[in-house]
């Protein structure tokens, strides 16, 4: 339940920052993120690195509601995204610190339990993710409007 809540939240905060024209056309940003995220999970998941606790509907040891989150993270961090390669940096930078602490207070409250994993890791394999995330969401989608720096 508690990952579907999370699910739940982010999508409101996407909604209400990115309104429904900006989620369809950022909607391969999600695709990647979803696919991206589930082969990163699923990796360290499948080699008990971590894993998941309090799931209703797990795919392959990793929450659905955790998946469906994923989706909205990738729209959040492509409609954002600064022009400047020195911004795109510490934009990716601030977005990896930001889902660390989600994963640290996921980890705090039971959620995550981690056998093999820290999260100086976790930063900074969502670090390279996030930048995959990004690239690839790059190659998919053609017209940014609304930058939030210039």
């Amino acid at each position: 339940m508690p990952w579907m809540i999370f699910a739940a939240a982010v999508w409101l905060l996407t909604g209400i920052l990115v309104r429904l024209r900006g989620i369809k056309r950022l909607w391969s940003a999600a695709l990647w993120a979803v696919l991206i995220g589930f082969y990163y999970n699923w990796t360290f998941t499948a080699g008990e690195m971590y894993r998941f606790e309090g799931m209703f509907y797990p795919v392959e040891g990793i929450p659905l509601g955790y998946l469906v989150a994923m989706a909205a993270i990738g729209i959040l961090l492509f409609h954002y995204l600064p022009e400047s390669k020195v911004w795109k940096f510490f934009y990716l930078l601030l977005f990896s610190f930001i889902l660390s602490f989600a994963e640290w207070y996921a980890v705090g409250r039971g959620l995550i339990i981690y056998t093999g994993w820290s999260t100086s890791q976790g930063l900074v394999f969502k670090f390279l993710a996030l930048a995959a995330v990004l690239w690839l969401s790059d190659l998919t989608i053609t017209r940014r409007r609304g930058y939030l720096f210039r």
